[in-house]
């Protein structure tokens, strides 16, 4: 179109009409965050003292990234129910996916967990669980785990007249104390027990998950926002549970001091995407990138690409010969098996894929039937799927309030063979009852072991870190641990937190 004026331009009334849509989206997010920017500055000059933090989200969302240094820190309000009350009590790495989201989009890394609701029961017609005390607690060790600057619980009293009633509460209706409020502040005791080793130090993870905004974009103005949300948490919910180090990325970040940057449904490749991909793909090392769904399959402006992947298909020796989708007939014919290199599995009805055909010396990976759904390039350093890793194994616990279920997971054969690839591990080897154990550094010095038993049990475990230590001492326990060979081991109850300094040698 051609404008001769402000007066000819109408905001597109549609998501249907993508271009425009990106255009006019673009528009109000810099403006969001030229105004948040404009109150911040006055504040600044009228206070200049007290800090100032903006409420982001549970999630990643595509104007994060334009808004967020504006503000000194970054934060958001997250459920607290329905994790350890169900069967998949590892989906609580949903909330630290959150957290680690809020980390990445922070000034300086800075965030706050502004609301951990107190419980959520929803009043004459519940929908979730009450809060459990253990739920409780966990999220005050998650927010401290990731970096939190501090967390605050929504709310002491319950509503009373809302809808919310009686509900986000760590109170009764008459003000006495509920268990989650008693497991708060045993929580915040034990971590004043540790005060002297606070704030920690992050280590840099060996694995990235990045997220591309435009693409986020392009999955909702079709009605998939909620599915690209889940599509890209899978990965990261499958390796929070083996203990495996990660990072959220964007494009406009650093990616080559990582092993390996997985790349979920990078559909959208803008200018910043391909300038950052084709450098990673033209240098001579740097990590293994691994790409899946509908990778490179839209142009930066918003439309299909006209030779996918958009931009790189001078350096990626493959190209998408067609589209495919797993029907109902096709399940119920057996037809929806992928083979890969690390089994076979199978994929839902509903699930879409690229068929790609390969190139060069870029060799065949993954095949559905007679179609290659996956390729490696020849030095290794790059692997397409044309597929969403997601759709190898489901959680019924979706992860997002009112989402349907089931939800997309990567399976842990998958998650193990990617890790595989680029000589990633965890940082421990844990034998016995899985817990799940994070590596910081300690102010004091050397290393602190956080571990956590999500498991309605307890867990003995004999943890082992992957870096040489010479003693270990339980902070909360205020014990020596015995070393063997490098491990110590731990007994943990359901829902409790350890708390490990080690002297690193």
């Amino acid at each position: 179109r051609r404008y001769r004026s402000w007066e000819d331009v109408d905001a597109p009334r549609s998501k249907a009409a993508p271009v425009e849509m990106r255009l006019y989206l673009q528009f109000h997010r810099e403006n969001m965050a030229d105004h948040l920017g404009w109150m911040a500055d006055l504040i600044d000059r009228l206070d200049g003292t007290h800090e100032q933090r903006s409420h982001g989200g549970s999630y990643p969302g595509p104007h994060h990234e334009t808004v967020s240094p504006q503000i000194d820190s970054w934060g958001l309000s997250h459920h607290s129910s329905n994790r350890l009350t169900t069967d998949e009590p590892y989906s609580i790495a949903c909330e630290a996916y959150g957290f680690q989201w809020c980390r990445a989009m922070g000034r300086n890394n800075r965030w706050w967990n502004e609301e951990i609701y107190g419980s959520f029961v929803g009043g004459l017609h519940p929908t979730e669980k009450k809060t459990l005390g253990q739920e409780s607690a966990l999220y005050i060790w998650l927010t401290l785990i990731e970096g939190g600057a501090g967390a605050m619980f929504w709310q002491y009293r319950p509503e009373y007249m809302t809808y919310e009633a009686p509900g986000l509460n760590i109170a009764a209706l008459d003000g006495e104390p509920t268990e989650r409020f008693d497991a708060a502040t045993a929580t915040i005791a034990q971590i004043d027990r540790i005060a002297n080793h606070l704030p920690l130090a992050i280590p840099r993870a060996d694995v990235a998950i990045a997220y591309s905004g435009p693409s986020d974009d392009a999955f909702d103005f079709n009605d998939q926002g909620v599915q690209f949300i889940q599509h890209h948490r899978a990965l990261y919910r499958t390796l929070w549970a083996q203990s495996v180090a990660m990072d959220l990325v964007t494009p406009a970040m650093g990616w080559s001091e990582y092993s390996l940057v997985y790349l979920p449904h990078f559909a959208v490749l803008d200018e910043v995407a391909l300038a950052r991909l084709r450098g990673l793909l033209q240098a001579s090392d740097g990590p293994h990138l691994v790409a899946d769904g509908y990778f490179g399959t839209f142009a930066g402006k918003g439309h299909w690409s006209f030779k996918p992947p958009e931009g790189l298909s001078d350096l990626i020796d493959c190209r998408i010969a067609d589209f495919d989708v797993i029907a109902d007939f096709d399940v119920g014919a057996g037809k929806n098996v992928v083979q890969m290199e690390c089994g076979t599995f199978t994929l839902p009805a509903g699930t879409t894929y690229s068929i790609l055909e390969a190139q060069g010396d870029t060799a065949p990976i993954a095949t559905i039937g007679d179609e290659v759904v996956g390729v490696r390039s020849a030095d290794g350093r790059f692997t397409w799927y044309g597929f969403a890793l997601s759709a190898t194994a489901s959680s019924q616990v979706t992860g997002q309030p009112g989402a349907p279920a089931p939800a997309g997971l990567v399976h842990d054969e998958v998650a193990t063979a990617l890790l595989a690839t680029a000589g990633v591990e965890s940082w421990f080897t844990l034998t016995g009852a899985r817990i799940v154990a994070f590596r910081r550094h300690s102010r004091q010095g050397g290393s602190l072991i956080f571990a956590l038993n999500v498991e309605r049990h307890p867990a003995r475990t004999r943890v082992q870190p992957r870096w040489p230590i010479g003693s270990a001492r339980n902070l909360l326990g205020e014990q020596n641990l015995a070393l063997c060979d490098g491990a110590f081991e731990l007994t943990l109850g359901f829902g409790e937190a350890a708390v490990i300094h080690c002297v690193d040698i």
